[in-house]
């Protein structure tokens, strides 16, 4: 390019100075800038039928408008609302709107009554002139679980067979956990889940694998169980036993009842035999009284699981016997007392009835018994009240005095008193008409009519003072009804667990249709301090703020109030009160605030707990947490005598710390809108050395040159340390195990091992013997010994002899032997030192015999036969009984090998435990006992003839009878006391009917005037006394 001249003031100034101007005004408009701001949801997890806040974290402070969308994108279709913050605030709804969104502080959305369309994605657009914002969130709405289900509902499995469960849930739950009684499950070799969980799988099933299994769904906003599924072990018999045990020894007539027990499942069925016949019982129970010979014997159980197809049987052995001589003393004792006490009931049962029939008839020195009734009636008078309506006021009817109260006990026990109800004040007087005349009245007790008094009467006067005295209280009661108090409502928040930061809806149900004014209050009253805002229905609808707004609460159609950005402070009462002319409502709610619950931490996080001691566990968390629990292993704890609750529950304490309180422990806190558990704290208890043991177990053989392992296991925690002593020397070893190279015989010997708790300080100790030997011993027949160093040869031909006569049992290295015998033989075993060589014989150690079988129960006279179980290398069996040994005699015979002992004739004395011994040249060993028991019948002995049983039948009747005689002659004496038509009759008045110049009424309590006034009741009137006898 050329050179461009400067000319001050030329066209190429003016040129540049044009496009710099004209570039500035074309800048395009600035972007929005991508500034850091987020969405937070509260509450995190909103649930159906919920509310929840969309609120933007620090957006512009001069923003002008903020736009929601139902989108990612800022569609007009799914525009929610546009919120213009000025005073006041402007909302403009969109087409997505659907009445349950309102807009909120800094530009946070809230949405009430969450539905599951709700969920999706959402958009906020700030617009600021600074700093604009466009920012998406995803808004997660989850429903309540339902309670899931597991099939099959139970299930029943042969032991170590395989079973399947299904857990039927809503497909929303995000996890899936299995449970036992109560504990989780975990995976396992065993144990199978598939891979979303819904299915378990057991093989290999165990007895421990029985019990109820359930199914646990959880999501964000609920954990729900299902009912449990019971699963059956099926297995068994196995331990069958009788109850009592044998033998057993029973008397005729006395009765017996066996219980046969086993451990099976399902339970089996059972078959009794007596000496090996079928008594066609099949229960559990065998009860029976012997009453004959054919009863003595054994009986034996058989059950059989129909599942497993597996039969197990017991036996027991029955000895009758004859019955004992005589009544024992303790029954001749109850007969006693029992005779004593019925004499005794007897007596008092009399003593009753004449006392009852004396108390009835009257005395010859009382006074006679005033009976009344009131005259007929005369003309003009009103008719007598009914029962069930009280009495017109006349003179016929007499005033009873109130203090009274026997005396209208008595009358309404007869029914001739009305009391009408509800039971007038004690001033007015209580209304008792008598019987009219002609009817015989009831006769009260003595004790009523002597308390009786005079009675004045109310006459019947109509229009009287109380005619308007009632009539003046009805109007002044009328004429001063209070004005209709204002109509309670009923308001349901929504959500009804409101959490913090969240938002809550306070709405009045059917509140009035032509309400002016709804003002709401944040207390239980009307104080104007209290006023949250005022809302006028419109249209259009105005709000007018209180001085207890906070700017977070905005009213709604039906009178609703919403409060957004919710705080603990919040809780607390809130009152409406809308005003309608026709009926004003005054309503008042509690709202309470939860905050979502932190982790809770239980303190100490571990803990180790001396066996029989006593921890304390603490539960930290937040004071909003209204309900703490604990639970040891996943399974919850209940308060006990052992195990103490702080009043809170957040303290646990455990008391005599057992074994079984080992575990992990949490505690899980809850309040209305969450849930949440601790991690574990695991507590051991420090226990033992207990059941130490050596593996593998003493006495234990070596070969010369060979090695061994011991091992020391004790049950303790913690871990113990453990020590070893040979022959009581402490070795250096100080782990479980202990290895030995037997080298040489001085390595023969008593090994102990000891564990030591450093924590309960309590030592426990175990010991075997190590012995050597060989596969099969070394015996010398012939041989002869290498003199080591300066041995004599001249002990050879002794050491010689003994090995012809008692075989030795040779231990010694084979450096030892010295060549002088024949050449080898089968069955030999060939030892060499330097160059020369021994054949000795090769004799194997006897195992442990068996005596079969292993008890006996033997009649007296009878016979037995005992079989010795052993090895073939045994060169001699013997026979003990009770540790002596047997020889053969007339009643006891051998087989030819002696592994065959039969006894004749048997006898109380060839009872005991029995043991064969069997020993060859290296080993002697002996059986366990066999226990043979003999049984025999025992002669009956007389008891009761039958005379003396039909004596004693006789003398009971008798005297039953006897006592019978006695009680009808006291109570027919009571009865003759009764007053007869023949003898003097008791004066009974009744009134007549008043006459000019009649006398005054006689008083109760006194006899009356003889007069004419009174008539005199004839003893002939039967009834009179019946009503006297009742």
């Amino acid at each position: 390019m050329g050179r461009i001249p400067h000319r001050p003031g030329g066209p190429w100034t003016g040129i540049f100075l044009a496009a710099s101007i004209l570039g500035s005004c074309l800048q395009p408009a600035p972007a929005q800038t991508p500034t850091p701001v987020t969405i937070i949801l509260t509450p995190p997890s909103p649930v159906v039928g919920g509310g929840v806040s969309l609120a933007p974290q620090n957006p512009p402070q001069d923003f002008t408008s903020c736009s929601w969308y139902r989108s990612a994108t800022a569609d007009g279709n799914s525009q929610i609302l546009t919120d213009n913050p000025g005073t006041p605030p402007v909302q403009t709804n969109g087409l997505a709107h659907t009445g349950r969104e309102t807009a909120g502080l800094n530009c946070s959305l809230h949405i009430a009554g969450l539905t599951l369309n709700d969920t999706g994605s959402y958009m906020v657009q700030i617009q600021s002139p600074t700093s604009p914002v466009t920012i998406t969130v995803h808004l997660p709405v989850s429903e309540m679980l339902p309670k899931p289900t597991v099939t099959p509902g139970q299930a029943q499995v042969l032991e170590n067979g395989t079973f399947t469960l299904m857990c039927n849930s809503s497909p929303r739950a995000d996890t899936v956990l299995w449970l036992r009684d109560g504990a989780s499950l975990a995976p396992s070799d065993r144990l199978g889940l598939s891979p979303d969980n819904r299915t378990l799988t057991v093989l290999g099933v165990t007895r421990g694998d029985a019990g109820a299994h359930q199914c646990e769904v959880r999501n964000p906003v609920s954990t729900e169980h299902s009912e449990p599924s019971n699963v059956t072990v099926v297995y068994g018999p196995d331990s069958t036993r009788i109850d009592p045990p044998g033998p057993i020894n029973v008397t005729f007539g006395s009765p017996l009842t066996l219980t046969c027990v086993t451990d099976s499942v399902p339970a089996p069925s059972y078959r009794w035999v007596l000496n090996g016949t079928d008594m066609k019982e099949t229960g559990t129970n065998l009860s029976f009284s012997p009453t004959t010979w054919a009863q003595h014997g054994t009986y034996e159980c058989r059950v059989h699981n129909p599942v497993t197809s597996r039969t197990a049987w017991a036996s027991v052995a029955v000895r009758v016997m004859g019955a004992h001589s005589g009544l024992s003393a303790g029954a001749i004792a109850g007969i006693v007392i029992g005779s004593l006490v019925g004499m005794a009931l007897v007596g008092v049962g009399v003593y009753f009835l004449y006392s009852r029939c004396w108390n009835e008839t009257p005395r010859e020195n009382e006074a006679p018994v005033p009976v009344y009734k009131n005259p007929p009636p005369t003309a003009g008078t009103r008719p007598v009240a009914q029962p069930g309506r009280p009495p017109d006021p006349s003179p016929i009817y007499e005033t009873l005095e109130p203090g009274q109260l026997d005396v209208y006990e008595e009358l309404k026990k007869q029914g001739r008193c009305f009391v009408p109800a509800p039971v007038p004040p004690p001033h007015f007087p209580r209304l008792c008409p008598l019987p009219r005349a002609g009817n015989q009245a009831s006769l009260p007790s003595r004790r009523v009519l002597q308390q009786r008094r005079a009675m004045g009467r109310i006459p019947h006067r109509p229009g009287g003072p109380w005619t308007g005295i009632l009539l003046a209280a009805s109007v002044l009661g009328s004429c001063l009804q209070p004005a209709p108090a204002q109509t309670p409502v009923t308001i349901v928040l929504t959500p009804p667990s409101p959490a913090v930061g969240g938002g809550v809806s306070l709405a009045p149900q059917n509140p009035p249709q032509d309400s002016r004014t709804c003002s709401w209050y944040r207390s239980d009253n009307t104080d104007e301090n209290s006023r949250i805002l005022t809302y006028f229905p419109g249209p259009p609808p105005v709000q007018t703020k209180g001085s207890a707004h906070t700017g977070r609460e905005t009213a709604g159609p039906g009178c609703a109030l919403h409060i957004a950005g919710l705080r603990l402070s919040d809780t607390g009462s809130y009152t409406v009160q809308i005003q309608s002319p026709i009926s004003p409502v005054l309503g008042t709610v509690h709202l309470p605030v939860s905050e979502k619950l932190s982790k809770p931490t239980v303190t100490p996080s571990e803990t180790q707990v001396l066996e029989n001691g006593t921890f304390t566990l603490t539960c930290n968390t937040s004071v909003s947490a209204d309900t703490v629990l604990w639970l040891r292993n996943g399974v919850f704890l209940a308060p006990s005598d052992r195990l103490g609750l702080s009043p809170d529950n957040r303290t646990l304490t455990v008391l005599n710390f057992t074994q079984a309180d080992a575990g992990a422990y949490q505690c899980e806190v809850r309040n209305p809108i969450s849930t949440n558990r601790s991690k574990p704290s695991t507590v051991t208890v420090a226990y033992g050395p207990e059941s130490t043991r050596i593996d593998p177990p003493g006495p234990i053989g070596l070969t010369l040159g060979s090695s061994l392992t011991l091992t020391c296991v004790a049950d303790s925690v913690p871990a113990p340390s453990y020590r070893w002593f040979f022959n009581g020397t402490k070795l250096l070893q100080t782990g479980s195990s202990l290895t030995i190279n037997l080298t040489t015989l001085d390595q023969l010997g008593t090994y102990k091992c000891q564990a030591d708790n450093p924590v309960t300080g309590l030592t426990d100790e175990v010991e075997i013997k190590v012995l050597a030997t060989s596969p099969c011993a070394l015996v010398l027949s012939g041989a002869q010994l290498h003199p080591v160093g300066s041995l004599l040869w001249g002990l050879l031909p002794a050491v010689l002899q003994l090995g012809r006569t008692l075989p030795v049992v040779f231990q010694a290295m084979p450096q030892f032997l010295r060549s002088a015998a024949t050449a080898p033989t089968p069955g030999e075993r060939r030892a060499r030192t330097h160059s020369d060589a021994l054949s000795v014989p090769c004799t194997k150690m006897l195992p442990k015999p068996t005596v079969t079988p292993g008890q006996i129960q033997v009649l007296e006279n009878g016979t037995f036969t005992l079989t010795c179980n052993s090895s073939p290398s045994a060169d001699t069996v013997l026979w003990l009984r009770d540790g002596a040994s047997l020889a053969p005699s007339d009643r006891l015979g051998l087989s030819p090998d002696n592994r065959t002992l039969t006894v004749l004739g048997v006898t109380q004395g060839d009872a005991g435990a029995h043991q064969c011994e069997v020993g060859n040249p290296v080993s002697t060993e002996r059986s366990e006992p066999s226990t043979v028991t003999v049984t025999y019948p025992v002669a009956p002995r007389p008891g009761l003839s039958a005379g003396a049983v039909a004596g004693i039948v006789i003398g009971s009747l008798a005297g039953a009878a006897l006592v019978g005689v006695g009680a009808y002659f006291l109570y027919s004496r009571c009865r003759n006391e009764t007053p007869r038509e023949n003898e003097a009759p008791v004066p009974v008045y009744e009134n007549l009917p008043p006459t000019a110049g009649a006398g005054p009424v006689a008083q109760p309590g006194s006899p009356p005037d003889p007069s004419p006034t009174y008539q005199t009741l004839q003893p002939r009137q039967q009834d009179v006394y019946e009503e006297l006898k009742k």
